[in-house]
């Protein structure tokens, strides 16, 4: 936010705006969909909630396409948690499931604290939906590059479990 709000200050304005994860959040509030309080409030509420997920799971980065990884992963175990770019992922799961899926592949284990953008926070989204709920959203003012309706609680429940689609934003 404060980024933007110094390149709009030197009198920048975006015909589009992106994010990555909680990035997205961010992207919404800007092009107000959210006023500032409720922006907080739904970006505390989530923090809060993902860190009361179980802990024990693993993300890692791996070299690969989408195409090239999607016939290892495993449901319930192990997920898609991002496409950033043509040949870049991460993937999210359990533990042993995640090691087993990177074995022999050039990738990098992710310092996190949770599995997050898995099956992992299936149990926090009811909550965070009641959250999103209770704030009045409006249509944005600024483009969005988004898959679906901003201002539906459920477009954001299935943002935070769902895998990120970076690459296709920034495509």
């Amino acid at each position: 936010v404060a980024v933007y709000r110094q390149l709009e200050a030197w009198g920048l304005r975006p015909r589009w705006l992106g994010g990555h994860s909680i990035g997205e959040l961010t992207a919404a509030y800007l092009a107000g969909v959210w006023d500032l309080e409720g922006a907080c409030r739904i970006v505390a509420a989530r923090g809060r909630l993902m860190a009361s997920a179980p802990s024990g799971g693993l993300m890692a980065s791996v070299v690969a396409s989408e195409e090239e990884i999607r016939p290892y992963l495993v449901e319930g175990r192990v997920g898609l948690a991002a496409v950033n770019g043509p040949t870049s992922v991460v993937v999210s799961g359990d533990a042993d499931a995640v090691t087993a899926l990177i074995e022999g592949r050039k990738a990098k284990l992710l310092k996190v604290s949770h599995a997050f953008h898995s099956h992992h926070l299936d149990g926090i989204l009811d909550d965070f939906r009641d959250v999103v709920a209770s704030v009045p959203a409006r249509e944005p003012v600024i483009g969005l590059n988004t898959t679906g309706d901003v201002t539906d609680p459920e477009y954001w429940v299935r943002q935070a479990r769902d895998a990120v689609r970076f690459a296709d934003d920034v495509r």
